[in-house]
């Protein structure tokens, strides 16, 4: 029987500790000499720790692109308590994982299969590795105003219309913690001899609570990309990249994150994951029970509310796409009460010192994390009672139906690579969009880089913008940059 690995253990923020224990005299970067030429106010601000942690790879720290000692034990014991084969620590946030993930799995020219709702880091990612996306439409909660996943069946049609794909690239959960069919994506993936990359961003916690979905790591997902920093208590830019099982190589993966990330990264960042690593791994389901909790007394008291909702895994499992969800994602609906998100976020801020995660047309989320506590959740009750309490009249938002994804005509790469013309957007049917042109709400592409913008695609944005919706990809006055083919 092999022996259990100490998760107390953290190398790295011992190797850090006993560095600075060592009181060198400093004749290297950061140029702030361990706190000693930092800025007073800087200084007080942060805390002499903050400074003297901030090293380089000195003497006895090692270092993330080639890890041999502290670094490579750390990332070992990572790999056991998140379950994988493998785990590289990632100090350039998780949009780096997900490039490293695309260009190790696709060559040049290859085809993708990717949900629509990725993350924008897929599309540098299809840009760099001048990989051919093939989208799949998310699916639709109307009354909630959300696109929530895909089903098995959406990726074997998909697969059917491009059985020469290489690889597919999952989004689960999503931004509200509903999570898709992960396990059965896989099966499918796999009979079909795809690569199974997972955008797991928001659900770097799955695996330490029974309670929560399950991961994709534990599931044995070929790679799998998490913030840390996003539901742990981590440093903003702290994340994590899975490798499991051998289709990928361990040793090219490694050399992809070399020339992607940062050559100096943030020993801060690196003792954060260390720490945190051991913390959730000791405590985790502690912690995170203490957090549903939570999550679950804020729901039980929005229920009493008369306009205002709030949903849990009952409203939404089986429906849309969604197979199972987390708790510790608080989603409050105010269209009923005649507010949007927006709205109440922005009276949330101005009236009650409240900050949110995010507002939409119709929600606002919060996320509850080992950090909140009921006096939080009590106060955001309180808030909440007074858009209750002060209904405004129900707006006609009517459901958002995405125009069809338009044909891709060139690659993604191909239209960075030329000189984009800038005309008003209303103009531009035929031309073949440069950047990718999203409303939020609802926060997906209407139009990706290499796509052409029909007369569908135009109408619909249009309308939206003149409802008001914020439409990125867009300058104000409403002009595109477009290139021809």
């Amino acid at each position: 029987m092999a022996n259990k690995i100490d998760q107390s253990k953290k190398p790295f923020f011992q190797g850090v500790l006993n560095y600075i224990a060592k009181g060198r005299i400093p004749f290297h970067m950061p140029g702030h000499s361990r706190g000693r030429g930092a800025p007073p106010e800087l200084l007080e601000f942060f805390g002499k720790s903050v400074y003297l942690a901030d090293l380089t790879e000195v003497e006895g720290l090692d270092y993330l692109h080639k890890p041999l000692g502290i670094v490579k034990e750390a990332q070992e014991l990572a790999a056991d308590a998140f379950g994988a084969d493998y785990s590289f620590f990632l100090v350039n946030g998780s949009t780096v994982g997900v490039i490293a993930m695309m260009l190790a799995s696709v060559k040049p020219r290859e085809k993708l299969i990717l949900q629509r709702n990725s993350h924008r880091s897929a599309i540098a990612g299809l840009v760099l590795g001048q990989i051919e996306p093939i989208f799949i439409q998310p699916n639709y909660n109307p009354e909630l105003g959300i696109f929530t996943g895909i089903t098995s069946d959406d990726l074997k049609k998909c697969i059917s219309k491009n059985p020469n794909a290489k690889a597919v690239l999952l989004t689960s959960p999503n931004y509200y913690g509903m999570a898709e069919n992960i396990d059965e994506l896989i099966e499918v993936a796999r009979k079909n001899g795809l690569t199974v990359l997972v955008d797991e961003a928001h659900g770097v916690h799955f695996h330490f609570h029974p309670s929560l979905p399950k991961s994709a790591v534990d599931l044995k997902a070929d790679m799998v990309v998490q913030s840390i920093h996003k539901t742990l208590p981590s440093f903003t830019q702290t994340s994590i990249l899975h490798l499991n099982g051998d289709r990928i190589e361990k040793e090219r993966l490694q050399t992809l994150l070399t020339y992607l990330q940062t050559s100096s990264p943030s020993y801060l960042f690196m003792l954060s994951i260390d720490v945190v690593r051991s913390y959730m791994a000791l405590f985790g389901e502690s912690i995170i029970e203490k957090e549903i909790e939570l999550a679950n007394f804020a729901r039980e008291k929005i229920k009493r509310f008369k306009y205002i909702r709030s949903f849990s895994a009952s409203d939404i499992i089986g429906k849309y796409g969604v197979y199972d969800f987390d708790p510790t994602k608080l989603t409050v609906t105010m269209k009923y009460a005649g507010y949007t998100g927006f709205e109440t976020e922005t009276l949330l801020n101005s009236k009650f010192n409240i900050e949110i995660e995010l507002s939409d047309l119709n929600n606002i989320l919060c996320f509850i994390t080992a950090g909140s506590t009921y006096e939080d959740i009590e106060k955001l009750i309180e808030a909440l009672t007074y858009f209750d309490e002060n209904r405004k009249p129900l707006k006609e938002r009517g459901e958002i139906i995405l125009p069809e994804i338009p044909p891709l005509r060139i690659l993604p790469q191909e239209a960075f690579s030329k000189i984009p013309e800038i005309i008003p957007f209303k103009d531009a049917k035929g031309f073949i969009s440069y950047d990718v042109i999203c409303p939020y709400p609802p926060g997906i592409p209407i139009v990706s880089p290499g796509e052409e913008i029909t007369e569908e695609v135009i109408e619909f944005i249009v309308e939206l913008r003149e409802k008001g919706a914020d439409i990125q990809g867009l300058t104000p006055e409403g002009k595109a940059k477009v290139v021809n083919f």
